[in-house]
């Protein structure tokens, strides 16, 4: 099965595709970034929203960011950005996983890592809807949601680091071929 999703990516799916893909996860990535995190921490000072915060959080820190949410802020946060959240990691993890499955060889499974950011994203978005929904917020929920977002942080940048090291090497093998024939 994992030999025939790879397959898929490699053979069946196009430039056009992961470029559109990632153009998509990019317009997701905009819309919360001047729409749904501006209406979340509009009452929050200079405090960042929890997925934001790349090196993760204390449970102070949380607490006090929780207690700036305006009933609008919340809702924002449950209605719009979660399931935002959903689309953006599902998107860029997709597109993560085409492109190392286009440039290295059927058979190989790298591509799975593709969806490790995801993963920690989901796991992260999980720990803090409950947070958001819980009257009572415990230490060992708030470490294992930072944990997670550090992860998450990490990982995606592992990700960027390893697509671009692909990116550089099927371009440096291919520069007699054409890139964009239907081998890529």
């Amino acid at each position: 099965m994992i030999n025939h999703i790879q397959g898929l990516f490699q053979e069946k799916i196009k430039i056009w595709h992961i470029v559109c893909l990632f153009l998509f996860a990019q317009l997701i990535y905009l819309v919360m970034m001047t729409y749904t995190f501006p209406i979340i921490q509009q009452n929050s000072g200079t405090m960042k929203a929890m997925d934001l915060m790349s090196m993760g959080y204390s449970y102070d820190y949380v607490q006090a960011f929780l207690a700036t949410l305006s009933p609008t802020s919340l809702n924002t946060y449950l209605f719009f950005q979660l399931p935002l959240d959903i689309l953006f990691p599902l998107a860029t993890s997709l597109t993560f996983s085409m492109i190392i499955a286009k440039t290295t060889p059927l058979g190989n499974k790298l591509f799975l890592v593709g969806f490790i950011p995801m993963l920690f994203d989901y796991l992260e978005n999980s720990c803090i809807l409950i947070m958001l929904t819980s009257n009572q917020i415990t230490h060992s929920l708030v470490s294992l949601s930072s944990f997670f977002t550090l992860m998450k942080s990490v990982t995606t940048m592992i990700m960027y680091l390893l697509i671009t090291i692909l990116l550089i090497l099927f371009f440096k093998n291919n520069k007699t071929k054409n890139p964009l024939d239907k081998s890529c």
